[in-house]
């Protein structure tokens, strides 16, 4: 769902604020584009998993998005295991989870970014921290069990003590899962535009990562992927696909796609996709197939995203590729079991590999 109230001040995302007979015309012409997309002859897909990200999906009318969420999941031949969707703490309301309820959603991510009141404001927020926890707690009693909440982490200017505290905070809401992102500002973003890219301090934001692995673990979160902590067994398995490189199709402004070592992007304009949809055009912009050598890549680069790391073994049988003779080739120093650790029939990251996953897989292409 492509729409926010308003932008945050860090986010570069395709998404905005637009009147309400656009919302409508979207909602509407994205369920025909699912509709028409399941209904072909050769597409005999179990879905066991339905994300509703965005923009802000619960920027949207309870009523509209009740309506368009029933409406999608009806097309599907059976409900997923897992229902999941975005939502703003600014628009939880009892409303609001009645519709969620009703439509099957069985997990909701909060995007809750900071209990510091200060630090909400320089993001540009909609929400402060009262409504943070009031959001909460209104999930808990409509009856949602898997609760997730997202922090950011990095915040130039904010301390390694405030982020103690947003920590501090997370953990006594007591939610099944949590995630965390380092802040990062892309070029045309408020705070980019303002300077602050070059107030972002790696060494402090390193600290602020550390110091999360560490407290999260000891209140009974265990890190299953770079930015996600959880209870056991409430990992999200959304996400999971990806890294783990399954099959995921996304419809939506410059949602990605990946089927049969196939992968498709869809156009980046909300008006556009809209006008795609209503003239029957396809709403793919680019397709890109790999061969098996980029397939073992590709898998390689999302499974060292996951604590576990990758099984050598079944690697070398699917793909006919050692990923140790990789690991050796580009990463020779790093094999030190802080940054890359290679067990007996296991490659993963440690602790400060983690961190620095991009620069490492980025060695890689």
């Amino acid at each position: 769902m492509p729409f926010c109230v308003s932008k945050c001040a860090y986010c570069s995302f395709v998404s905005g604020s637009f009147p309400v007979d656009v919302i409508e015309n979207y909602c509407a012409e994205i369920v025909e584009e699912i509709r028409a997309y399941f209904e072909k002859s050769n597409c005999d897909y179990e879905v066991s998993t339905f994300y509703i990200g965005g923009g802000t999906p619960s920027s949207i009318s309870s009523p509209l998005l009740k309506k368009t969420l029933c409406s999608i999941l009806e097309i599907f031949k059976s409900q997923p295991v897992e229902v999941s969707i975005e939502v703003n703490p600014s628009d939880v309301t009892k409303e609001l989870t009645d519709a969620l309820t009703d439509a099957g959603v069985n997990r909701v991510s909060l995007g809750v970014q900071s209990f510091d009141d200060d630090v909400l404001t320089f993001l540009g927020r909609r929400q402060n921290n009262a409504q943070n926890i009031k959001s909460f707690k209104i999930l808990r009693e409509a009856g949602f069990d898997n609760l997730s909440i997202d922090l950011i982490y990095g915040i130039p200017g904010y301390g390694i003590d405030r982020w103690k505290s947003d920590l501090i905070r997370a953990v006594e809401l007591n939610p099944e899962h949590i995630s965390l992102y380092a802040l990062s500002l892309d070029e045309g973003t408020p705070l980019f535009d303002a300077g602050y890219a070059d107030a972002l301090n790696p060494d402090d934001t390193a600290d602020e990562y550390y110091e999360a692995v560490g407290f999260l673990k000891d209140s009974g979160y265990e890190r299953y992927e770079i930015s996600n902590f959880s209870k056991p067994s409430k990992e999200c398995r959304h996400n999971l696909t990806y890294w783990m490189l399954g099959d995921y199709v996304g419809f939506g402004p410059e949602a990605g796609s990946y089927l049969d070592g196939q992968y498709f992007e869809r156009i980046n304009n909300v008006l556009e996709y809209i006008e795609c949809l209503k003239n029957k055009e396809s709403t793919i912009r680019k397709r890109e197939s790999f061969d098996i050598e980029n397939q073992f890549l590709n898998a390689m680069i999302m499974g060292l995203r996951l604590e576990k790391g990758i099984e050598l073994d079944r690697f070398i049988e699917s793909y006919g590729i050692n990923p140790e003779n990789v690991a050796r080739k580009f990463w020779g120093d790093f094999i030190d079991g802080e940054h890359v650790i290679l067990d007996e029939n296991c490659l993963k990251f440690g602790n400060k590999g983690f961190f620095v996953s991009n620069t490492l897989l980025s060695m890689l292409m």
